[in-house]
């Protein structure tokens, strides 16, 4: 941990509280804004409450006005370790702990090739891009990616996921509060289903973090060389 970059502000000590009726202690308030804080660790919290933070990795203090905001009390990292963090320092340590989590995921799955990905009908899905962005439901899209120097070091194998609507759960769902006894038609009522979701056809993608498209450095300069080649012929 490094020295604070700013120096923290000086705030009241807390007020220890005592029940009336007793000399027992039942907590402390915070001495600037008077929340009450009880259990084993009220003095700490009472101290803590409206204090300037301090980064525990940078040294920057964060202003008490501004800590719920833009400061992280206990963030709790994989070694079980805890500290307070900034702001910018809790994102580069959870990024880090994503990327490590991505390798891992991206290690144990099984990997194709980008030849054998325009041999087959895959869809993919591009990692860390949001709605339907990431997508790319044909070749065309992935070549053009690959061209303009856009393609990622790898892509999710995408399944084909429709729709489905259960009869006995729509059923428990609505009639959870009704008197015992009521035994309304579940076959019915799943044929009515079946039949609307029949006319309808709802089907999305969804990535499959166990196979990847993982390009080499060849097959890529190959896509390039080929739609260059592509882009001269008259």
């Amino acid at each position: 941990m490094t020295e604070p970059v700013a120096k923290q502000r000086v705030t009241k000590p807390p007020i220890e509280l005592f029940r009336r009726d007793t000399d027992a202690a039942v907590g402390y308030a915070c001495g600037v804004c008077g929340t009450v804080h009880s259990g084993p660790p009220a003095l700490e919290s009472a101290e803590r409450c409206c204090a300037d933070r301090v980064c525990g990795d940078c040294g920057t203090v964060v202003p008490y006005k501004k800590h719920c905001m833009g400061f992280h009390d206990w963030v709790v990292l994989d070694n079980g370790e805890r500290r307070g963090m900034c702001r910018e320092c809790y994102r580069k340590i959870r990024d880090a702990e994503w990327r490590e989590r991505d390798r891992k995921t991206l290690a144990a799955a099984k990997h194709i090739t980008l030849t054998e990905y325009f041999e087959g009908d895959y869809k993919l899905y591009r990692d860390g891009s949001g709605g339907n962005e990431g997508f790319h439901f044909d070749s065309d899209s992935v070549i053009e990616s690959i061209v303009n120097d856009e393609a990622p070091d790898y892509w999710w194998v995408c399944e084909e996921t429709s729709l489905t609507l259960d009869a006995r759960d729509i059923l428990e769902s609505a009639t959870q509060d009704a008197w015992e006894g009521l035994e309304p038609d579940e076959e019915g009522l799943q044929e009515v289903l079946n039949k609307w979701l029949e006319g309808e056809k709802l089907i999305w993608w969804n990535a499959q973090h166990n196979t990847a498209v993982v390009p080499t450095e060849q097959e890529l300069a190959d896509v390039r060389a080929a739609n260059e080649e592509q882009s001269e012929t008259p």
